[in-house]
């Protein structure tokens, strides 16, 4: 699967990164372990999802139907976070933009940028 997770911060951080071609199955089998286990969601502050290096989605919208479901399911366990989404590829961006409700809904912050480091100083702004 072409993608890594990475705990930051000392457990306030997860950064998500993907790369290459995603698929909506990989996607779906990552939100299954949305957390790792060493960390506790009701510390998390902030989800960096890095997108650079995305080359292209494949992703039908049942997929993408079945993949809000489970986020909305696991964002019961967090509290008042900042979502930051590095993507540069457009379907990436028009994916992210589903989850606005959501966001919206739990009084969230996200924000879309092309670049890691647009997201990086964004973050910083609205440190937590």
């Amino acid at each position: 699967m072409p993608h890594a997770v990475k705990v930051i911060d000392d457990g306030l951080g997860i950064l998500r990164t993907w790369w290459g071609e995603v698929r909506g199955e990989e996607l779906l089998e990552a939100a299954g372990c949305f957390f790792p286990e060493e960390v506790d969601p009701g510390r998390i502050r902030y989800l960096i999802i890095d997108q650079t290096d995305v080359t292209s989605f494949d992703v039908s919208a049942e997929s993408l139907a079945r993949l809000l479901a489970i986020h909305e399911r696991k964002a019961a366990a967090l509290g008042r976070i900042s979502i930051a989404i590095a993507a540069p590829v457009a379907t990436a961006q028009d994916i992210a933009r589903l989850y606005q409700p959501l966001v919206a809904a739990r009084g969230w912050r996200l924000f879309l940028g092309r670049t890691l480091d647009d997201v990086m100083i964004w973050l910083n702004t609205v440190a937590t």
